[in-house]
């Protein structure tokens, strides 16, 4: 797929990267469908098809490429035979659900395949650019929607204009806000991090606020982050606002009466009892709420909305659906997620002891995104169809083809040339 590679310079991309990011949810909110999985299939469509009119010729796959179509196919005709040893012993697979899926979900990994190539076709100077462009859009929006401007639909209380819900904001906004202050000098990463704070302090959203401080620990030093935490409290004294409404929520009790910590709570029940009636098994791919208990805490939930079961299929987090669904293979996918945090943050660290123009901005650009999807892995999902699995799978292809120019390198040249050359175009 080198023809990727070789049109990849269109000025167009910093717009169709934000665009795939923004369609999904505004879709979603447009047309009200039931998750984003409808606009990120319509977006990864977009992308493959973009990549074929541009290969006039044909694609032609390497071998590499085949061998990795290969490894994709085996990987969904595994989750189709494990929904059938679901359903053989516990039965209620839904299987035209898990068929759709699979589809779905080859569309999306092509897609972010197709979207990887290109980020890593343009130099790095063009990949900062993008990210750049998407934090100043999505800085406006997010002001803009403090400000008072309605949103594309009405139906939802707490939108950000084209966001049904200010977590479905921060999804988007926190890799780009990563990478934005990874990539800049200390006096901006405090501008930046303190409007990013004043913003989630007044869309008062508990996901928005605990990405945001995340985002500043990683940055940040100690006398730093008194600072901003300074800029934090005088925000909450300025728009005067009710603390309460934190405080319900950091209260993870199921006795509490906040929906919001019911819902998540019922999602982590849910996974503990599925991996544990199954053995370890799980409950089948996009099976969550078809197959498996329901648990006390979701009773509680439909008798406090008179028979609404809130987030029955996504579970809050996509952690929980991820354990449920996969049972130990979850398990184990979430913990190779971690240690790639971890590696994420080590270079981010390291970084800032560098000179902004000896940083790796291909990999602090990857990294951002693999970094900041753990907020909806593990606080507030989306389900695996949406706009930020696009992008964290882009990611992790892009980050394991750097590894892979990286060993094809002479080994004085590995490091140096990455971080600071041009790809070819």
């Amino acid at each position: 797929m080198n023809h990727v590679a070789r049109s990849s310079g269109a000025l167009w991309l910093p717009t169709a990267f934000l665009l795939t990011s923004m369609i999904p949810s505004l879709i979603f909110m447009l047309f009200a469908t039931s998750s984003m999985s409808a606009g990120t299939t319509l977006c990864d469509l977009v992308w493959i098809a973009n990549a074929v009119y541009n290969s006039p010729a044909g694609i032609r796959l390497t071998t590499r490429e085949w061998r990795q179509l290969g490894v994709a196919l085996l990987i969904l005709t595994l989750l189709f035979i494990h929904g059938m040893v679901v359903d053989l012993w516990f039965g209620g697979v839904n299987f035209g659900r898990l068929t759709g899926s699979c589809v779905v979900l080859l569309i999306v990994v092509l897609g972010a395949y197709v979207i990887a190539l290109r980020l890593l076709a343009v130099t790095p100077k063009f990949l900062a650019s993008i990210a750049h462009f998407a934090f100043v859009v999505l800085s406006i929006l997010g002001f803009s929607a403090v400000a008072g401007v309605p949103s594309v639909s009405s139906a939802y209380g707490k939108s950000v204009i084209v966001f049904s819900e200010p977590s479905h904001f921060s999804f988007i906004y926190l890799p780009v806000l990563i990478f934005t202050v990874a990539t800049t000098t200390r006096g901006r990463q405090l501008l930046y991090l303190g409007s990013g704070l004043f913003l989630a302090v007044a869309l008062q959203n508990l996901t928005v606020l605990v990405g945001i401080l995340g985002v500043s620990c990683l940055i940040l030093r100690r006398t730093q982050l008194l600072l901003l935490l300074g800029v934090l409290v005088g925000a909450v004294a300025v728009l005067a606002l009710d603390l309460s409404y934190y405080a319900n929520r950091l209260v993870l009790s199921a006795d509490s009466d906040n929906l919001s910590t019911l819902v998540y709570l019922q999602g982590w029940q849910r996974a503990w009892l599925n991996i544990s009636e199954t053995g370890g098994l799980g409950v089948g791919f996009q099976q969550f709420g078809f197959v498996g208990s329901l648990g006390t805490v979701l009773d509680k939930i439909v008798q406090m909305t008179r028979g609404a079961s809130l987030n029955l299929y996504d579970g809050g987090s996509t952690g929980s659906k991820l354990i449920a669904e996969l049972g130990v293979v979850g398990v184990a996918l979430i913990v190779l997620y971690l240690l790639l945090v971890v590696r994420g943050v080590r270079l981010i660290r390291r970084a800032q002891r560098l000179p902004i123009a000896q940083r790796d901005l291909r990999r602090i650009f990857f990294y951002s995104f693999i970094i900041a999807y753990a907020s909806e892995l593990l606080i507030r999902g989306n389900g695996y169809l949406s706009p930020s699995c696009t992008l964290v799978l882009a990611s992790l292809i892009a980050v394991q083809q750097l590894g892979v120019a990286d060993r094809r390198l002479p080994e004085p040249a590995i490091g140096p040339s990455l971080a600071s050359s041009p790809s070819q175009t």
